[in-house]
Parts: structure tokens; sequence; C-alpha cells
């Protein structure tokens, strides 16, 4: 009898669940204390570097400090409110710089830090990556990042920009999503292919949004799970090839042909909207 409750309970969690078994990239505790021991260090060296050039604050975003959702291949990404006073060659600069350290100081993980002028958050332009994702969309992501150092916002009521009309996001992603799938068969893309899957599950994540009551989170794993009922969603073939990490290339094109049928359905229900 206890038995049966037992399996009967189990089952109910795995049902509930099934994302954590399927797609978790499990972590000893010892792991994740060197982990975040690296994170700081990084964070740290990134201040001293930057912080009487124009730095404000740093944050530090991705899934590197989740032990739930990090993944083997995560990389530190530090994401740097500047000033005015911030000159774009620094950014170029500090990136190099970390290039150099990645086996010693980094613990051989890749660090990216990207600078986001505090203007951009204010006017809704931007320049560089800033640009490219577009301060509107990046705003919304900065409350759940960790704040490392510097002055601490609270983006909801210090800023007045707002974040992107879904529709509107819906529509900037498959146009952008597009271009990238006919540069990947090209061999063109500008950067690494692999990971082609975490881009399609944005798009996945506004649609979620639009049509499926899911309220905007960064976390891929609550995605998946809100979704899980869609067994047959192209989500689950991108989870899946980021657990892979690195695919094949043949395995990235033929994720192109889905990902293509996915985005043709989806245009026809929100052009439509």
């Amino acid at each position: 009898m206890k038995g049966s409750k037992k399996q009967a309970l189990f089952g109910i969690f795995l049902n509930e669940n099934i994302f954590y078994i399927e797609y978790m990239w499990p972590f000893s505790k010892k792991e994740t204390s060197k982990i975040k021991k690296t994170v700081k260090n990084v964070a740290d060296f990134v201040v001293d570097e930057l912080k009487e050039k124009g730095l404000v604050s740093l944050y530090i975003g991705g899934t590197i400090l989740c032990n739930i959702e990090r993944e083997k291949h995560s990389q530190i990404d530090l994401f740097g409110l500047v000033s005015e006073d911030f000159k774009s060659p620094a950014q170029k600069r500090i990136n190099t710089k970390l290039k150099k350290v990645k086996k010693t100081l980094c613990g051989g993980y890749e660090v990216k830090f990207v600078a986001v002028p505090l203007k951009s958050f204010e006017t809704g332009k931007g320049r560089g990556l800033v640009k490219t994702i577009k301060p509107e969309r990046l705003i919304q992501r900065f409350s759940f990042f960790k704040h490392h150092w510097g002055k601490k916002y609270n983006f909801k009521k210090h800023f007045p920009l707002k974040p992107m009309d879904l529709k509107e996001e819906a529509i900037f992603l498959m146009k952008d999503l597009t271009k990238t799938i006919k540069a990947i068969r090209e061999g063109k893309e500008k950067f690494p292919f692999e990971d082609f899957p975490k881009h399609v599950i944005e798009l996945v994540r506004v649609e979620a949004q639009l049509f499926h009551n899911f309220k905007f989170d960064p976390s891929r794993l609550k995605l998946v799970n809100h979704l899980r009922e869609e067994e047959l969603h192209v989500v689950h073939t991108a989870m899946t090839l980021r657990k892979e990490h690195p695919p094949t290339r043949e395995r990235i094109l033929s994720f192109c042909n889905e990902t293509e049928r996915y985005i043709a359905h989806l245009r026809v229900i929100v052009v439509e909207m």
C-alpha cells in the first residue's frame, strides 16, 4: 500500500516536473560554490578595471548562478550600466583582457561584458549589442539579474522606458530569426551556430506570453514546463539541442527547417491579432 502510494506520488512528480529531469544539468554543492566564487572574482576584476571609467553599476545575468538552469557550457554574462563618460573602446579592451585570463581567473568559462548606457533606458536608443537586442527588451531582463556592485536600480520605477509591445516583439524576432536561418545555411552566421536554439527560445517566450498566459520570466525551464502539454512544440527540440551542446551543424540545419515552419505558422496568427 505504502509502495503504491509512493509510486503514485512519484508519477505525479514526474508529470508536473518532467523538465527538471530532462533538461537539468546537476552540479554538486562543491562545484556550485567554486563557480560562484569564480563569478565573484571575475565581476570584482571588471569593477576594478572600469569603476573609474564610467561604470555606474554591475549586474550578473544568464544561468551561471542558477544551479537548476546552469549548463555545462554556461558563460558568465556581465552587464554594466555606464554613464556618458564611458568610452566604447573600453568594452572591447575589457573583453580582450577577460579572454586572456579565461583559464585562470575565469575558471575556463567564457565571459562577456556588455556596457549598457543609462541613457538607452531613458531614450530607448542604444549602440552595438544594446541596439541589436533593443533597450526595451533588455530593461525587462535587468530586474532578474543579480546586482553585484554600484548603484542598485528599481528598473520599473526609475526609468520611463516600457517593455516592448509583444506583437511588435514577435514580429521583430521572427524577422531576425529568418535572417539568421539564411546566414546559417550560407555559413555566414554572426554568432556560434550552436547558440541558435537559444534565440528561438526567445521567440517562444513571446508566443507563450501572447497565447498561453505565460508571465514574463527569463527562465527557460519555467517556459518549457509551462508548455509541457504542447508535446510537439519547437521549444522541446530547442532545449534538447541546448543539452547536446555543441550540436552538429547538420542538427542545427535540420532545426532551421523546423523553426522555419514554426515561424510561418506563428506569423499568420500574430499578423491576424
